[in-house]
């Protein structure tokens, strides 16, 4: 069953539960911290999809207020709890910067849920069935437990003690008060399921998608395109998150998954969920809906044998 959850600013409620946009939409500081203030994370929850299928999500950050530093290149992200993912499960995500009035972050989450092969007798298929129910009532039971994303905007460098942004030396664990985001407004969609689901359910998704992952509706332009010779966005990035153990996927992949999230974008805007896996199956040389082998988004069902 498809699942959407649609929220948007500070409204946002299980996804982002206000913790992102509270801890970075800061109002006033105090005297005593006139130089630094303690840096806080938010938390983004992102949904497991049922067995064979996707979930996707894009979040916002519109910076409406910031200080006289150079902002942050980029979405900081970690998943503390992520060698308690299943092992059929992979995050995928990409992010950037627009520097533009207002200044924007954009990140683009996918979750990965592989299915296990099929049986050809009825028994089998039985009690593959009946296993498929469980797991799918545990996933809907743990996703916002299995997929708590941390996400920041730090600007202090990764290493050492001084601001990224302005050079300022800094307390351990501080942000620059001159630097530092003062006042953002958040929006998120997610969709589980995805691959599955309907135009209208898409719709939200497909809009903030053409918004900060396209420039004038081609997303040639934002991920590039070596056939054509297009270049990517400078300030595009990306990476996975999993738990060391996870189903087999082709390392070119994952070291750049922006491929990946590409095919994702164009199948979403182009309305043709439906050929999301097939298409993943071939990047990542590895059959995720558990047909035993890898479609090809031309002949759904057919293809090599997976791994």
């Amino acid at each position: 069953m498809v699942r959407a959850i649609l929220r948007s600013g500070l409204s946002v409620r299980l996804a982002l539960g206000l913790a992102l946009a509270g801890s970075l939409a800061f109002g006033a500081v105090s005297a005593s911290a006139a130089s630094h203030v303690t840096v806080r994370s938010g938390t983004y929850k992102l949904a497991i999809p049922a067995p064979g299928h996707v979930s996707v999500a894009a979040v916002e950050v519109k910076v409406l207020k910031h200080g006289r530093g150079a902002p942050p290149s980029r979405v900081l992200l970690d998943l503390p709890n992520r060698f308690g993912l299943p092992e059929e499960v992979r995050f995928f995500y990409v992010r950037r910067r627009i520097s533009t009035a207002p200044l924007r972050y954009e990140l683009l989450l996918v979750a990965v849920n592989r299915a296990t092969g099929r049986s050809s007798s009825a028994s089998a298929s039985a009690a593959r069935a009946k296993a498929t129910r469980r797991v799918s009532a545990r996933a809907a039971k743990v996703q916002f437990d299995a997929g708590s994303i941390l996400l920041g905007f730090p600007s202090r460098a990764a290493f050492g003690h001084t601001c990224g942004s302005c050079g300022a030396k800094l307390p351990k664990s501080t942000n620059c008060k001159s630097c530092w985001f003062k006042r953002t407004t958040v929006q998120q969609i997610q969709v589980v399921n995805a691959d599955t689901a309907s135009v209208a359910q898409l719709g939200s998704l497909v809009g903030l998608l053409r918004a900060g992952w396209t420039t004038n509706g081609d997303s040639n332009l934002v991920f590039g395109n070596p056939t054509a010779g297009t270049p990517r966005d400078p300030t595009l990035n990306g990476g996975e998150f999993d738990d060391h153990r996870a189903f087999g996927w082709a390392p070119a992949s994952l070291r750049d998954p922006g491929p990946l999230m590409h095919t994702v974008v164009d199948d979403l805007l182009t309305a043709q969920p439906q050929q999301i896996i097939p298409a993943l199956e071939l990047i990542g040389q590895a059959d995720l809906n558990g047909n035993g082998v890898l479609d090809s988004a031309a002949t759904p069902g057919g293809g090599s044998p997976g791994t």
